[in-house]
């Protein structure tokens, strides 16, 4: 994959998120490593 490849990931503790406070946070650094993502990874070339 091109993400992998280029170290656009991010991790999704899924199991472990059991108040609304953890999940925020979560999500929180999940839009940061979208944020972060070059735009054209996924662009045919």
């Amino acid at each position: 994959m091109k993400a992998a490849a280029a170290g656009a990931i991010g991790e999704w503790p899924a199991y472990w998120l059991r108040n609304y406070t953890a999940y925020a946070g979560e999500l929180d650094k999940l839009t940061a490593v979208v944020s972060a993502a070059d735009e054209n990874l996924t662009t045919e070339q």
